[in-house]
């Protein structure tokens, strides 16, 4: 994937498009754009094979949304962060064949106590990934919002006993929450922080 990144943004180079100080910017973008196709794929054709388009689908679409705005752990390479995805898609996967009543009532209750610190603590700011003061409170008001919605339709699918979309909701808000935790003590920052320091 590298290589093949590394390429075009020389040819892009060559072809004077881009200016060659930039060149490795673009390189780090194919090679993200590369590897997140390949990941997408990946879960389309195991979805289909499994016949779990659907959770899929609602899982993938609330977690990527989610945590787009709330923040959390970042693996240091696009492999890392491909393979932890993969594994995370892979445990929806066991959770939706499990097929436990159970399971689900579990999944919503530690979902709704993940949803605290997706309230209280997001964004969480990476090193890699600055925001702006505007940028944060933009986020937080948004990842809230995101939140609260989530919350809402995953009662509403628990109390009419839809689990197909219930559980992977539940999931996702719980993944998201675990992520934001991590990035928390790894020494990430929230928003509280970031106003703390800047006094």
């Amino acid at each position: 994937m590298k290589c093949l990144s590394d390429r075009l943004s020389k040819e892009l180079v060559q072809e004077e498009i881009v200016e060659k100080n930039v060149a490795e910017y673009y390189s780090y973008g194919f090679e993200r754009l590369y590897i997140s196709i390949l990941m997408y794929l990946i879960i389309l054709v195991t979805a289909l094979i499994t016949g779990t388009l659907i959770p899929s689908i609602i899982f993938t679409t609330a977690f990527v949304l989610q945590r787009q705005f709330s923040g959390g752990y970042h693996c240091n390479s696009s492999l890392k962060c491909t393979v932890l995805s993969l594994l995370i898609y892979f445990m929806l996967l066991v959770l939706v064949f499990t097929k436990s009543n159970t399971l689900v009532h579990i999944m919503f209750v530690l979902s709704n106590i993940s949803a605290v610190p997706l309230i209280i603590c997001a964004p969480v700011v990476c090193l890699n990934n600055p925001l702006s003061d505007i940028e944060k409170h933009r986020y937080k008001c948004i990842s809230r919002i995101i939140t609260f919605i989530l919350l809402l339709i995953q009662t509403i699918t628990f109390v009419m006993n839809c689990s197909i979309i219930c559980l992977p909701l539940s999931y996702s808000m719980i993944t998201d929450s675990l992520l934001l935790i991590i990035a928390l003590l790894k020494g990430g920052k929230n928003e509280k922080d970031s106003i703390k320091a800047s006094r």
